[in-house]
């Protein structure tokens, strides 16, 4: 993931388990250069041509396909530029895909489960199931979020919800935009959650990130709406969702576009909502997790009682 700073474009996040991550990018490092173009010029290609004024987020989506690339070119070469200089680092645009739908583990009272880009498997809703019954002796649990970038669907989103809530509550607004086209009149509705069977009741921490997308999103404000849950890390995704299809009929190209708007229950668009910065630090060593390790802090401090909960720039509801 990178950004454009005064002019530079920056890496500000690097995917776990990425190519990227294995080729040695670091979040802070400046890329000069992509391939053998300058980084104005290896974006151009990128950016729409018919754009009525000049537009700093078409700009950024552009500097960001240049570093995603395309499965079926050859490797990404950049020069990147830090403190201790300049380098070059080469990857193929890939990931290695987890061979399981969640992880989790428990310490100190502390369950953590990650979901491994599964929101779309049915399945998840029994392995969620399965984690929770593996640790009884949870009194709080941490949500990680930051890999799910394909979203998922709402089934399986409720499922997970109605584990971590104990009663009939909303969790997300929906808006069909086309019906207000045709008739004129606005259709607004909430989408509620149902409780399901044991209940987890104690603190919930959501840890979301620039791969938490789509219904990892909506999972996410969900939490927050319905459960009170503290939703930390960093900006999401901002993909929007509800996809209606549609089939061009000279290529026969689907073509899927949004169809209605989605929000969190107070109204915020769910592109919009802002997670709870985690305060920066000291750049983590290899294999450390200062994120995850920060939502962990923040539920035993949850636990602790009065007084403990206030900590933190966005002290739980």
């Amino acid at each position: 993931m990178a950004t454009r700073v005064d002019g530079r474009a920056m890496i500000t996040d690097v995917r776990r388990a990425s190519a990227a991550e294995a080729a040695g990018l670091r979040e802070g490092e400046e890329i000069v250069s992509i391939g053998e173009l300058s980084v104005a010029a290896a974006t151009a290609e990128f950016e729409p041509r018919f754009l009525r004024r000049s537009d700093p987020a078409a700009r950024e989506w552009a500097l960001r396909v240049a570093l995603a690339g395309r499965h079926d070119r050859e490797t990404i070469r950049l020069r990147v530029r830090s403190a201790a200089g300049e380098r070059d680092v080469g990857y193929r645009p890939s990931f290695a895909e987890a061979t399981t739908l969640l992880t989790a583990t428990v310490a100190d009272g502390v369950g953590r489960i990650r979901v491994h880009n599964s929101l779309g498997d049915s399945a998840l809703i029994d392995e969620f199931d399965a984690a929770l019954g593996r640790m009884p002796e949870a009194q709080a649990l941490v949500l990680d979020l930051r890999d799910t970038p394909s979203g998922g669907n709402s089934v399986v989103a409720k499922g997970i919800l109605g584990r971590l809530v104990d009663e009939l509550a909303p969790y997300q607004r929906h808006e069909l935009v086309a019906e207000q086209r045709l008739t004129g009149i606005r259709r607004v509705w909430m989408e509620y959650v149902a409780p399901r069977s044991p209940l987890l009741r104690g603190p919930v921490v959501v840890l979301v990130g620039r791969w938490t997308g789509s219904m990892g999103e909506g999972l996410a404000i969900g939490l927050h709406a319905a459960r009170g849950a503290a939703v930390l890390g960093r900006p999401m995704a901002h993909l929007l969702g509800a996809l209606g299809e549609s089939t061009l009929p000279h290529s026969g190209i689907a073509v899927r576009v949004p169809v209605e708007k989605l929000a969190h229950v107070d109204g915020t668009p769910r592109e919009a909502f802002v997670p709870c910065a985690i305060a920066g630090g000291r750049a983590p060593a290899a294999g450390e997790d200062l994120e995850l390790e920060s939502a962990v802090e923040w539920a035993r401090r949850w636990l602790r009682g009065p007084g403990g909960e206030s900590a933190g720039p966005c002290p739980p509801r």
